[in-house]
């Protein structure tokens, strides 16, 4: 009989050890297991601690690896085609094309200084990891939301929007987008400015991501503009 998958998670197993174990036992069987975690030498809430700091990790590094890959890839042809090169690339995997851009820049931005440290990926959602990759932030906010993890303390996405903020350059704008809550267009006063999606550093643009970023800023500044008129109304 294969080990009990909940003593493996009481004891704090490697993850393919108890992969192997869940697999290995029959789904009635596993209902009919015991839930004591060792008789309380792990509470629930300890248990839970534990299953989130292994998915949170396994689910950063898969990001890295992700990133490191599409990066590379996206290069083994000239310039010009790289952003097909990278379509192509996602549209085989499959996986979205934005969803690869931030990869992509989560592995430039985190990728050299966290291979050695992967323990601290647990510390990091992956909002907070593209939050703190994208271009306007500085890596000064990274080096501190390093330095927050390697104290053990978690890189939520408000703080990782936090140390966006206090580190930005002075006199400029940080805005900082989530997916939760849309933020592509910021009035000045007369000017109203979209942010486009993340690049490649790239001379030329990705024109169908440009447009597509274009699209989704339009209808998000109408449906501001319906809301504003509501609101005089």
């Amino acid at each position: 009989m294969p080990p009990n998958p909940f003593h493996l998670i009481a004891d704090k197993a490697d993850y393919v050890e108890f992969l192997n174990a869940l697999a290995n036992t029959p789904e009635q069987l596993l209902e009919a297991q015991e839930v004591d975690f060792r008789n309380g030498e792990l509470s629930p809430a300890e248990a839970a601690e534990f299953i989130v700091s292994v998915c949170s990790r396994k689910m950063a590094e898969g990001i890295l690896v992700v990133g490191a890959y599409l990066y590379v890839g996206s290069r083994m042809v000239e310039p010009d085609q790289q952003a097909e090169q990278l379509k192509l690339l996602c549209d085989a995997i499959p996986i979205r094309l934005k969803k690869a851009y931030d990869c992509i820049n989560i592995w430039k931005a985190f990728g050299k200084t966290m291979l050695s440290e992967l323990e601290l990926m647990k510390y990091f959602p992956t909002e907070s990891l593209r939050i703190l990759s994208q271009k306007q932030t500085r890596s000064e906010a990274r080096e501190a939301a390093r330095a927050m993890a390697r104290r053990g303390e978690r890189v939520t996405i408000r703080e990782a929007k936090r140390l966006a903020k206090e580190y930005a350059a002075p006199g400029s704008q940080q805005a900082v987008r989530s997916p939760s809550k849309p933020s592509r267009c910021l009035y000045t006063g007369q000017v109203v400015r979209i942010y486009l999606g993340p690049d490649l550093n790239r001379d030329q643009a990705d024109w169908q991501i440009v447009i597509e970023e274009l699209r989704q800023a339009i209808e998000a500044l109408s449906h501001q503009g319906q809301d504003a008129a509501m609101a005089v109304a």
